[in-house]
């Protein structure tokens, strides 16, 4: 008997997905998608990345769930890939018990499940999940928790399914050359008089329309499926626009079948159809170039792993390990998942994370990332995070929902495609009626056809996220990651640069330099003082303190009523007396007064460009100390590169001085110091308000707001969690080098971007008249191709059109960063 409560929560939340998606044909394909998954219930937001064939949904699992969505896409007749996982159920004695056991599976905490179907007599529960974008450890243990055993590990991956349909597509395409080549060759030479079979001409037609038929029916199916669920869906698209085309030919040449005066234009309907489906073919090809960087993540995933189990090595699948799980890591081995090392020592290809291939030795402490790969040592390591939640899993995450965001330059290209092939229909029986009426029905057939045929909404609808696709997968290579398309669009605008210093232009690394004790007693007693108040503190400098007081194993007292005041210091009571320690500044706010000769002595230690503390006892000031932080070696260089583009603002919670200092060193022309992170925030809408687009480069855990706030946030987080949350790009390295690259790369790719746009508004503009026949008037002595697009050149043009946009954005792969 199955209990009605077990496990079954009913607690929702906000789930945000990138989903595989195939059928679409063009941009309103994906336009549809978007209008109808948007329309359900608890769905916040929809995106299709067309070029990328992937939906974005953002929903509340409590209000809606996978399978209304996959449901919801193949209602409008596309299709969400999925695999099955089988589990052995637990004994359901009675139909109430499968009734429960159904509801618990409905719960929000199933959310991410495809659907679900429960066989009885074979106690078997088939699981469907899509192929990719959904995690499925979690669900598993959810499973698991049920009771529920594997019975099939579902081993299909979307590659097996991108090769399944690669192949049928092939084989399509290999059916249609076959076919219409013959046919094409007998229909010239009959034209052109070169030789004739030696049958009648009924008889001709006859073979003609043998061989055109399993072209436009067979071949040509996908079309007419295509039109057919974008017509339904309220939409035409471009396979409504080929269907047409070629359906025109097609039945136009059976009514003439048995007329001796009139041409047949079979070839030409069957030439459509194929150079067409080749045309798509090439362009699924060079897609998938730009989507490569993706699937070579998840290929450093290795699919085994190596673990101690009851004193001996045992190889498991990494999808069974757990965290705890000890690992051995032997030389040309890859960490499987995220780990910490713990026993042995070697040295690490950490290129995954870093972009750079220069071994890094490891001992115990030391964290590494799934895809690291071993290059010598014999290393012990225990799992810290699942395949989901480790660092290379975030990037795989955070870079597929940037592919399948829109940039705010796509706008334009979704408001056209809304209209373009509604449009293009129109203007195609505007061209049939005009010429019907100058030149007769057959002329006035071709040059419908023609401009059916030759319109191109697909070059429109690649021009943006192919370019994108290539450029996250760049960005990543060298260890910068874009949240999202829009901020490569927006970085690209900036003409201010904002830094943090600490640990952002400087290292950090604080060291104390100075201490000045004002009150009797020893250096070490004030030292342990300060420590004991900055022990609650995760500020820098409180770090710095306390690495001293480990290197002088000064012991500290305990602390309550402990309170950190963001941009000043912190306060803590230690026994009956009230402590604060922080700039003299913060201490002046706290009404603590501070003598001359102690003013006298924070001068000095300013003046040396070094950071000052000042540590009180129930208002009475103890002591002084001063710190002092390094300035990155690679900064002066990089920002070197970045002023002759950017004002470079250095905006710091430091004193004046000690601002300026770093500023002068690296070469930034414009310092803010003394600032609270509110203050930095005021300064970033100032900066806005007089019409400067600001980035602001941080830390990824400091100065959030100011992060926010500017038009781009960019992270140097050293591949933290905070990092990869926090900002719109994130160098996975504190390695101010990469920022230069960065600002290339959106640059170039904007410009990749617009050249793709102007490529398609060119195509169409330029030979959608041209098959209208706009020049069919001109002196004979201009070549026929110019004065008239015959159909068959019409579709060739049309596969050329997308497939050049995307080869043009593959071009993003060849730049040369700086």
């Amino acid at each position: 008997m199955i209990k009605e409560n077990e496990n079954s929560s009913m607690s929702g939340e906000n789930i945000e997905l990138v989903l595989p998606v195939v059928g679409m044909s063009c941009a309103n394909c994906a336009a549809n998608i978007e209008r109808g998954v948007g329309k359900l219930p608890g769905v916040t937001l929809a995106q299709v990345n067309f070029s990328g064939e992937t939906l974005r949904v953002k929903m509340q699992s409590k209000t809606t769930n996978v399978a209304k969505v996959k449901k919801k896409v193949t209602d409008l007749g596309f299709k969400i890939p999925i695999l099955v996982r089988s589990f052995s159920l637990p004994v359901l004695d009675s139909p109430s018990d499968r009734h429960i056991f159904e509801k618990r599976l409905d719960t929000p905490s199933f959310a991410m499940l495809a659907g679900y179907s429960i066989n009885v007599l074979q106690s078997t529960l088939n699981i469907e999940v899509p192929v990719t974008g959904v995690a499925w450890e979690p669900i598993k243990q959810k499973l698991l928790s049920l009771g529920l055993k594997i019975l099939d590990s579902g081993e299909i991956s979307s590659g097996n399914f991108e090769a399944q349909e690669e192949k049928r597509q092939a084989k399509l395409l290999y059916l249609a050359i076959s076919l219409t080549l013959p046919l094409f060759i007998l229909s010239m030479a009959r034209d052109f008089g070169l030789f004739n079979l030696p049958i009648s001409h009924f008889a001709q037609n006859i073979i003609f329309m043998l061989l055109a038929t399993p072209v436009q029916f067979w071949v040509g199916a996908d079309f007419y499926k295509g039109a057919f669920k974008s017509i339904r869906a309220g939409s035409a698209n471009m396979d409504a626009l080929v269907a047409l085309g070629s359906s025109v030919a097609y039945f136009y040449s059976l009514s003439v079948l048995r007329s001796h005066d009139q041409h047949v234009y079979f070839e030409t309907a069957a030439m459509i159809i194929t150079l067409i489906k080749v045309g798509k073919y090439l362009e699924s090809k060079a897609k998938r170039k730009t989507g490569e960087f993706l699937k070579s993540l998840v290929k450093l995933i290795p699919k085994d792993a190596r673990i101690m189990f009851e004193g001996a090595e045992k190889v498991v699948p990494v999808a069974d390990l757990k965290p705890g799980d000890t690992v051995i890591l032997r030389p040309g081995e890859k960490v499987p998942l995220d780990c910490l090392v713990t026993r042995g020592r070697g040295a690490m290809n950490f290129s995954v994370v870093t972009g750079e291939s220069i071994p890094v030795d490891v001992e115990p402490g030391t964290a590494l990332y799934a895809g690291v790969l071993n290059i010598d040592g014999h290393v012990e390591a225990t799992v810290e995070r699942s395949e989901e939640e480790g660092l290379l899993g975030q990037i795989i995450k955070m870079v597929s929902i940037a592919q399948a965001s829109k940039a705010p330059i796509q706008k334009l290209a979704d408001e056209i495609s809304k209209y373009f092939v509604p449009a293009i229909i129109l203007i195609s029986l505007l061209t049939f009626v005009t010429w019907l009426v100058i030149d007769g029905y057959q002329h006035a057939l071709i040059r419908m056809v023609a401009v059916l045929v030759v319109a191109c909404p697909c070059a429109l609808g690649l021009a943006t996220p192919t370019a994108i696709a290539v450029a996250l997968g760049v960005g990543a290579k060298m260890g910068v990651l874009f949240k999202n398309s829009e901020a490569i669009q927006k970085l690209s605008e900036v003409d201010t640069l904002c830094f943090d210093k600490t640990g952002t232009i400087t290292t950090g690394n604080l060291e104390v330099t100075n201490i000045f004790p004002t009150q009797p007693g020893t250096e070490k007693e004030f030292l342990a003082k300060l420590a004991s108040v900055e022990q609650g503190s995760e500020h820098p400098v409180a770090k710095a303190i306390m690495n001293e007081v480990k290197r002088r194993e000064l012991l500290l007292e305990p602390i309550h009523e402990f309170k950190a005041h963001p941009g000043g210091g912190a306060a803590a009571a230690i026994n009956e007396n009230k402590y604060y320690v922080g700039s003299p500044e913060f201490l002046g706010e706290q009404k603590v007064v501070i003598s001359a000769e102690v003013s006298a002595q924070i001068e000095k230690f300013r003046d040396s460009g070094e950071t000052v503390i000042v540590l009180s006892e129930n208002g009475a000031v103890l002591g002084v100390v001063s710190l002092a932080d390094g300035v990155r070696p690679d900064a002066k260089t990089a920002l070197a590169k970045l002023k002759s583009s950017l004002q470079l603002y250095l905006m710091s919670g430091d004193h004046k001085n000690v601002a300026e200092r770093v500023s002068k060193t690296v070469g930034i022309e414009h310092t803010l110091a003394q600032l609270k992170p509110k203050d930095k925030l005021n300064q970033i809408k100032s900066l806005q308000s007089d019409g400067h687009i600001v980035a602001m480069v941080g830390d990824g855990v400091n100065d959030a707001p100011a992060l926010a706030k500017a038009d781009v946030g960019i992270a140097m987080g050293g591949g933290t969690d905070v990092a990869l949350s926090s900002a719109d790009v994130t160098l996975l390295t504190n390695d101010l080098s990469r920022l230069s690259p960065a600002f290339d790369l959106s640059k170039y790719t904007i410009k990749i971007i617009k050249q793709n746009f102007i490529w398609a508004f060119i195509y169409n503009i330029t030979l959608i008249p041209l098959a209208a026949g706009a020049l069919y008037f001109l002196p004979q002595s201009v070549p026929s191709w110019l004065r008239e697009l015959h159909p068959i050149m019409a579709a060739l043009a049309m596969s050329f059109s997308s497939i050049s946009v995307v080869l043009n954005s593959l071009r993003i792969n060849r730049l040369k960063l700086r």
